[in-house]
């Protein structure tokens, strides 16, 4: 009996499984589609729909809102910082700058601004917008580093926070499908499809024969 044991071994250690389904998981963020044995298809849903799901859960239009609001704090926090000490100025200026020239993610030096903007006068309010904006900025942050650790390519994971999540962001689960595609010459092992929803998965022919070596 296999009583929790969860998963398929493929004969490999789990070093060269994680390896194996990084890869596997890289290949199809960034194609929509792969080609490999039917086992590995199926396996490989458990290890790339969480990493869809932190793409969706931290898709920048769910921050928009709040990225707005940083914006008017800090202009709303400019008159406050023109009388505060030559560091205060300094830690503003950083974060304006930043928030400039940065798209589709926080500005960096808001922990500085925090910590400096608690002796300036005036900011309460303002203050309570950088500490929101700050904890949703680890919160991404941290998303992005757990998916770092399952993408082998930084590109990609930039299309996972970018354009992928906001294709599945108000979808909730099931982001990929399997579709047979016959049994591969030689030892007859039964071979599959693994695709993106959003891509056409009609018929074999309409896949991108994108095809991970299953010795990687």
């Amino acid at each position: 009996m296999r009583h929790r044991k969860v998963g398929r071994k493929f004969g490999r250690t789990s070093a060269q499984r994680k390896s194996l389904f990084r890869n596997q998981t890289t290949a199809l963020l960034k194609h929509g589609q792969i080609k490999t044995t039917l086992a590995k298809a199926k396996e490989l849903r458990r290890f790339a729909e969480p990493v869809i799901t932190l793409g969706r859960k931290h898709a920048w239009s769910k921050y928009e809102g709040l990225a707005t609001e940083l914006a008017s704090a800090l202009t709303g926090m400019e008159s406050a910082f023109s009388s505060a000490s030559e560091d205060a100025q300094k830690a503003y200026a950083i974060v304006v700058e930043s928030n400039s020239k940065v798209v589709n993610r926080f500005p960096s030096g808001l922990g500085l601004l925090i910590k400096v903007s608690k002796s300036v006068e005036g900011v309460a309010d303002q203050l309570a917008v950088l500490h929101r904006v700050r904890t949703a900025q680890m919160a991404r942050q941290q998303a992005i580093g757990q998916a770092t650790s399952m993408i082998t390519e930084s590109a990609i994971v930039e299309k996972l926070f970018g354009e992928l999540g906001e294709q599945f962001v108000d979808r909730n689960g099931g982001y990929t499908r399997v579709v047979k595609a016959g049994n591969r010459d030689g030892d007859n092992a039964p071979m599959a499809y693994i695709a993106l929803v959003n891509e056409s998965v009609d018929s074999d022919t309409s896949l991108e024969d994108v095809e991970v070596s299953d010795a990687e």
